[in-house]
């Protein structure tokens, strides 16, 4: 048994058919034909970012509340996590649905904690968090709770 191959390089885009023909030492031969396509490669995935992340108003007022604008690039989960000065976690906001690629959500924000209770006055940070199932990134906002 001999065996051979052939590589085909340089191929343009396109539909193309390789056709074999083998013949034994006895004159038997066989044929075989083989359909294929050369097409171009996907696009490289875009690695998730957060494009911008605010929230309004700042200064808020613990009554009223304020609203979170996310944008993100592609597809993902956003959730915001606040903290007050000393480090702890006060509150923890999901966005109910995925981000588009390249959109802008709101995510309302009550001016209260987890339990319900209006947060004190002074200054808090938001960890804002998106998660496309690959990678998780996120980029942190100063919140001012005036009364």
């Amino acid at each position: 048994i001999t065996e051979t191959s052939h590589e085909l390089t340089d191929l343009a885009l396109g539909n193309y058919i390789a056709r074999v023909t083998v013949i034994d030492k006895a004159g038997n031969q066989a044929m075989a034909s083989v359909n294929f396509s050369v097409v171009e490669p996907p696009a490289p995935p875009v690695a998730l970012d957060i494009t911008s992340a605010s929230i309004y108003p700042n200064p808020s007022d613990a009554d009223t509340g304020a609203r979170f604008s996310v944008s993100v690039n592609n597809r993902s989960t956003v959730s915001v996590r606040i903290y007050d000065f000393a480090g702890r976690e006060v509150r923890t906001m999901h966005h109910a649905a995925k981000a588009d690629g390249k959109s802008t959500i709101e995510i309302v924000f009550d001016g209260r904690n987890n339990d319900g209770v209006k947060l004190a006055r002074g200054s808090y940070f938001a960890r804002v968090i998106a998660n496309d199932g690959m990678k998780t990134v996120e980029k942190v906002v100063k919140i001012a709770i005036r009364k």
